[in-house]
């Protein structure tokens, strides 16, 4: 004969315990998204040149989708206009 007590408790905290792993109540939180570039700031945003053959110094800076700057990221510059 089984006692109802003895299977009740077992039970009831097997249940539990699945209950809270379900809800979140596991303590941790998931991970957040590995930094990602959605953003490239570009200073100055513009230049004039006085001669033919001047240059001009830019800079970039890489953000990440939290705001924040990505650095070791590197930036190649192109211009559709060879002139």
């Amino acid at each position: 004969m089984i006692r109802l007590n003895s299977v009740v408790v077992p039970v009831a905290s097997v249940v539990t315990t699945v209950f809270a792993l379900a809800c979140g109540d596991g303590g941790t939180e998931p991970l957040p998204d590995p930094p990602r570039l959605t953003m490239v700031t570009v200073t100055p945003t513009s230049a004039e040149l006085a001669a033919l053959g001047a240059t001009a110094r830019f800079a970039a800076e890489v953000h990440d989708q939290y705001g924040q700057v990505m650095a070791g990221v590197s930036v190649a510059w192109a211009s559709s206009d060879a002139t």
